[in-house]
Protein backbone atom coordinates (compact mmCIF):
# COMPACT_ATOMS: atom_id res chain seq x y z
CA UNK A 1 0.00 0.00 0.00
CA UNK A 2 2.68 2.60 1.15
CA UNK A 3 4.15 2.01 -2.65
CA UNK A 4 1.37 2.56 -4.37
CA UNK A 5 0.80 5.82 -2.31
CA UNK A 6 4.77 6.71 -3.38
CA UNK A 7 4.27 6.13 -6.60
CA UNK A 8 0.49 8.22 -7.16
CA UNK A 9 2.14 10.72 -4.90
CA UNK A 10 5.45 10.49 -7.56
CA UNK A 11 3.03 10.49 -10.58
CA UNK A 12 1.27 13.89 -9.49
CA UNK A 13 4.58 15.68 -9.23
CA UNK A 14 5.94 15.11 -12.38
CA UNK A 15 5.03 17.24 -15.66
CA UNK A 16 2.79 15.77 -18.33
CA UNK A 17 5.48 15.40 -20.36
CA UNK A 18 6.20 11.97 -21.57
CA UNK A 19 8.82 10.37 -19.56
CA UNK A 20 10.23 7.09 -17.81
CA UNK A 21 9.43 7.05 -14.65
CA UNK A 22 11.94 4.93 -11.62
CA UNK A 23 10.78 4.66 -8.31
CA UNK A 24 13.50 3.32 -5.67
CA UNK A 25 12.90 1.22 -2.29
CA UNK A 26 13.44 4.40 -0.63
CA UNK A 27 10.31 5.93 -2.03
CA UNK A 28 12.54 8.46 -3.82
CA UNK A 29 10.95 8.56 -7.62
CA UNK A 30 12.49 10.18 -10.19
CA UNK A 31 11.60 11.23 -14.17
CA UNK A 32 13.98 11.19 -16.65
CA UNK A 33 14.83 8.08 -19.60
CA UNK A 34 16.14 4.59 -19.37
CA UNK A 35 19.50 4.15 -21.33
CA UNK A 36 19.99 1.06 -20.75
CA UNK A 37 19.07 -2.25 -18.87
CA UNK A 38 21.48 -5.28 -17.53
CA UNK A 39 21.88 -8.05 -15.06
CA UNK A 40 22.34 -5.83 -12.32
CA UNK A 41 21.81 -2.15 -12.96
CA UNK A 42 19.75 -0.08 -14.72
CA UNK A 43 21.57 3.12 -16.49
CA UNK A 44 19.04 6.36 -16.13
CA UNK A 45 19.17 9.42 -17.54
CA UNK A 46 17.49 12.39 -15.44
CA UNK A 47 18.44 16.21 -15.32
CA UNK A 48 21.38 16.12 -17.45
CA UNK A 49 22.91 13.76 -15.33
CA UNK A 50 23.59 9.42 -16.13
CA UNK A 51 23.05 7.39 -13.10
CA UNK A 52 23.91 3.43 -12.46
CA UNK A 53 21.31 2.39 -10.53
CA UNK A 54 21.67 -1.48 -8.84
CA UNK A 55 18.33 -3.22 -9.69
CA UNK A 56 18.21 -4.60 -6.05
CA UNK A 57 17.76 -0.64 -5.22
CA UNK A 58 14.30 0.10 -7.63
CA UNK A 59 10.81 -0.42 -6.61
CA UNK A 60 9.44 -0.06 -9.62
CA UNK A 61 10.59 1.30 -13.56
CA UNK A 62 7.24 2.87 -15.96
CA UNK A 63 8.00 3.67 -19.12
CA UNK A 64 6.61 5.78 -21.51
CA UNK A 65 6.89 4.19 -24.75
CA UNK A 66 8.31 1.15 -25.78
CA UNK A 67 11.42 0.82 -27.83
CA UNK A 68 10.73 0.82 -31.77
CA UNK A 69 13.08 -0.90 -34.18
CA UNK A 70 15.29 1.84 -34.14
CA UNK A 71 15.83 2.06 -30.36
CA UNK A 72 17.59 -0.10 -27.34
CA UNK A 73 16.02 -3.29 -27.32
CA UNK A 74 16.66 -3.42 -23.44
CA UNK A 75 13.54 -0.99 -23.06
CA UNK A 76 12.00 -4.27 -24.36
CA UNK A 77 13.40 -5.90 -21.48
CA UNK A 78 12.51 -4.13 -18.63
CA UNK A 79 8.68 -4.24 -20.42
CA UNK A 80 9.07 -7.86 -20.41
CA UNK A 81 10.34 -8.35 -16.60
CA UNK A 82 7.20 -5.66 -15.99
CA UNK A 83 5.05 -7.77 -17.93
CA UNK A 84 5.97 -11.14 -16.05
CA UNK A 85 5.56 -9.87 -12.62
CA UNK A 86 2.17 -9.33 -13.45
CA UNK A 87 1.81 -13.43 -14.13
CA UNK A 88 1.26 -13.78 -10.47
CA UNK A 89 0.75 -17.38 -9.59
CA UNK A 90 3.82 -17.36 -6.68
CA UNK A 91 1.26 -19.32 -4.11
CA UNK A 92 1.29 -21.97 -7.11
CA UNK A 93 4.31 -22.42 -7.42
CA UNK A 94 5.54 -22.31 -4.04
CA UNK A 95 2.75 -25.24 -3.30
CA UNK A 96 4.05 -27.42 -6.21
CA UNK A 97 7.28 -26.82 -5.04
CA UNK A 98 6.05 -28.23 -1.49
CA UNK A 99 4.04 -31.03 -2.68
CA UNK A 100 6.42 -32.26 -5.64
CA UNK A 101 9.84 -31.03 -4.78
CA UNK A 102 12.41 -31.18 -7.46
CA UNK A 103 10.04 -32.36 -10.19
CA UNK A 104 8.21 -29.08 -9.86
CA UNK A 105 11.53 -27.10 -9.90
CA UNK A 106 13.03 -29.01 -13.16
CA UNK A 107 9.37 -28.66 -14.99
CA UNK A 108 9.46 -24.71 -14.07
CA UNK A 109 13.49 -24.97 -15.54
CA UNK A 110 11.77 -26.91 -18.90
CA UNK A 111 8.72 -24.87 -19.17
CA UNK A 112 8.62 -22.03 -21.98
CA UNK A 113 7.11 -19.12 -20.78
CA UNK A 114 4.92 -16.92 -23.05
CA UNK A 115 2.89 -13.90 -22.30
CA UNK A 116 0.14 -14.97 -24.34
CA UNK A 117 -0.78 -18.22 -22.10
CA UNK A 118 -1.47 -15.53 -18.79
CA UNK A 119 -4.14 -14.19 -18.67
CA UNK A 120 -3.74 -11.65 -16.33
CA UNK A 121 -0.86 -10.52 -18.51
CA UNK A 122 -3.27 -10.34 -21.67
CA UNK A 123 -5.55 -8.34 -19.42
CA UNK A 124 -3.40 -5.47 -17.76
CA UNK A 125 -0.13 -5.35 -20.10
CA UNK A 126 -0.01 -2.37 -22.06
CA UNK A 127 2.61 -4.08 -23.93
CA UNK A 128 0.55 -6.82 -26.39
CA UNK A 129 1.38 -5.34 -29.28
CA UNK A 130 5.52 -6.93 -28.17
CA UNK A 131 3.87 -10.33 -27.41
CA UNK A 132 5.07 -11.62 -30.78
CA UNK A 133 8.68 -9.74 -30.36
CA UNK A 134 11.23 -12.08 -29.88
CA UNK A 135 13.47 -10.15 -27.67
CA UNK A 136 10.10 -9.12 -26.05
CA UNK A 137 9.58 -13.03 -25.63
CA UNK A 138 12.99 -13.88 -24.61
CA UNK A 139 13.31 -11.33 -21.71
CA UNK A 140 9.19 -12.72 -20.59
CA UNK A 141 10.36 -16.60 -20.45
CA UNK A 142 13.54 -15.59 -18.38
CA UNK A 143 11.96 -13.79 -16.07
CA UNK A 144 8.87 -15.60 -15.56
CA UNK A 145 10.86 -18.51 -15.46
CA UNK A 146 12.96 -16.96 -12.70
CA UNK A 147 9.82 -16.38 -10.87
CA UNK A 148 8.52 -19.70 -11.00
CA UNK A 149 11.31 -21.39 -10.42
CA UNK A 150 12.35 -19.39 -7.11
CA UNK A 151 9.07 -19.92 -5.77
CA UNK A 152 9.13 -23.53 -6.29
CA UNK A 153 12.51 -23.88 -4.68
CA UNK A 154 11.39 -21.93 -1.64
CA UNK A 155 8.09 -24.15 -1.52
CA UNK A 156 10.64 -27.27 -1.90
CA UNK A 157 12.79 -25.96 1.25
CA UNK A 158 9.89 -24.73 3.66
CA UNK A 159 7.90 -27.98 2.76
CA UNK A 160 11.13 -29.54 4.15
CA UNK A 161 11.44 -27.64 7.17
CA UNK A 162 8.22 -28.01 8.11
CA UNK A 163 7.81 -31.69 7.38
CA UNK A 164 11.46 -32.41 9.59
CA UNK A 165 10.07 -30.74 12.90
Amino acid sequence: MKKIVTFLFALSLFPLEAMDMLILNSGKAFSGEVIRASKRNLTFKADNNTFVIPLSDIAFVGLDKIAGNNDDPSKLCVAASNDARLRGRIFNNLLAGGIFGPLAVGYDLLKNYRPKDDWKVVLHSPNAAYFNDPTYLYCYNRQAKLHATVAAVVGMAVSSVWYNK
